[in-house]
């Protein structure tokens, strides 16, 4: 993972304007606004059918379904195992991806109660 994170960044300052990276957080927070900076990256209109059923994936009530594509409330989803997680768990993730974590920009030392956590917080400034 940490070599993919590497390799991105390099071709990302090597072609310039030709790759865009997405992180998977600000999409599920901000589905409206990432998709229209995709589409504006490949120069395609983001129409109001487009908006629609961007809005009818990532919106609404909570679907639980492990192969549907329309999950419902992106945000839940992409924050849900918050929940489930153990702390033993959290420490060991910590433990071993604090490398990636640097490399990404995610703050370290997740703390599993703080259930407005986005680990990606300057990035949602910096990129998609």
């Amino acid at each position: 993972m940490l070599e993919d994170i590497r390799n991105v960044k390099l071709l990302t300052g090597k072609y310039q304007g030709r790759i865009q990276r997405l992180v998977y957080e600000n999409l599920a927070l901000n589905p409206i606004e990432v998709s229209k900076s995709i589409y504006n990256f490949l120069r395609a209109q983001f129409t109001i059918k487009v908006k629609e059923y961007v809005d009818s994936l990532t919106t609404g009530p909570i679907v639980r379904c492990e192969y549907c594509t329309r999950r419902g409330n992106s945000t839940y989803n992409a924050f849900k195992w918050m929940q489930n997680i153990t702390s033993m768990y959290l420490h060991i993730i910590d433990k071993n991806c604090r490398e990636v974590y640097r490399e990404v920009g995610y703050s370290g030392n997740i703390s599993l109660y703080n259930e407005s956590w986005n680990p990606n917080i300057y990035q949602l400034k910096a990129t998609l």
